[in-house]
């Protein structure tokens, strides 16, 4: 099996896997996330980070943005460049300042960047599945890919514990993070950043 037959399955076995989950799964799941998100020192420590706007059964951390926004940290969302066919974090200054983007993801209204676009603390990163080496598993259009692979910081992958796998298919286009946040733990995938890892 190819890589990206081996990819395309084990998109469709998670996708199962998150079909089954109740709100009331979603709800309790993404609570424990963003306890153990809004304790960890990377977060604390950090200035400007990267959130994601949930979507199909994500763990939704969102909630936490809008708390870090009125403490003064910059909270960025990716959004799309249609002529790029990429994303970009650009900033949000108020929670109601979002409209749905390209693919009905809301996105900032506005495009203000901060002055070094390729450099951000954190970047709270989606997927469909992550390895403990880092390895991302994404949708396929390769996206994100293209924005982590600009984009300096800190990255951080946000799933449930089931999309942790031990290992995953990957390909040379295919971006790494540093650390896995599930509702019940935060990994680290590298040395890089031991001396500020701390669940």
């Amino acid at each position: 099996m190819s890589p990206v037959e081996a990819k395309r399955a084990l998109r469709a076995e998670i996708k199962r896997k998150l079909m089954q989950l109740s709100d009331s799964d979603i709800t309790r799941a993404s609570d424990s996330a963003m306890l153990l998100l809004g304790n960890w020192n990377v977060f604390r420590g950090a200035n400007t980070i990267l959130f994601y706007y949930p979507i199909q059964c994500e763990i939704n951390i969102w909630p936490l943005a809008k708390v870090a926004m009125k403490n003064g940290k910059v909270i960025l969302l990716p959004k799309f460049n249609d002529s790029l066919k990429t994303y970009e974090p650009v900033i949000v200054r108020h929670e109601l300042d979002l409209s749905p983007g390209k693919f009905q993801i809301p996105e900032p209204d506005s495009d203000e960047k901060i002055h070094q676009t390729n450099k951000l603390d954190l970047l709270l990163v989606p997927g469909v599945a992550f390895a403990l080496d880092g390895s991302r598993l994404g949708r396929g259009k390769g996206y994100y890919d293209r924005l982590l692979a600009v984009t300096q910081g800190i990255k951080c992958g946000v799933c449930w514990d089931f999309q942790v796998l031990d290992n995953i298919p990957a390909e040379m286009h295919d971006k790494k993070v540093d650390f896995i946040l599930t509702p019940t733990r935060i990994i680290s995938t590298t040395s890089r950043f031991e001396n500020e890892f701390s669940s």
